[in-house]
């Protein structure tokens, strides 16, 4: 199978996988290494956006859940949230 072309519906379908996959696993998607994926981000600054972009979107996403869950009294994500949020407090420190 040949590597695929980033087209304009490429980059948008790389935007939308971003919400859930890995670069690694959407270099495998269109036949090509990792290597070879980060080597043509370089060269077509949209596809490095569209990645951006999707993750963001899904982070967007995962932290308004977790917000609303946490405002519901969900004891589960305000534990998380604290024990996530303490790691952080600590890396800055370091």
């Amino acid at each position: 199978m040949q590597e695929a072309e980033f087209t304009d519906e490429n980059i948008a379908k790389v935007q939308e996988m971003a919400i859930c996959m890995t670069k690694e696993q959407i270099a495998r998607r269109f036949n090509m290494s990792l290597n070879t994926y980060l080597q043509r981000e370089e060269k077509i600054p949209e596809l490095k956006k569209a990645f951006e972009i999707g993750q963001g979107t899904f982070m967007a996403e995962v932290s308004n859940i977790l917000v609303q869950n946490i405002r519901s009294g969900c004891k589960a994500s305000l534990f998380y949230y604290l024990n996530n949020r303490m790691k952080m407090k600590k890396e800055e420190t370091e």
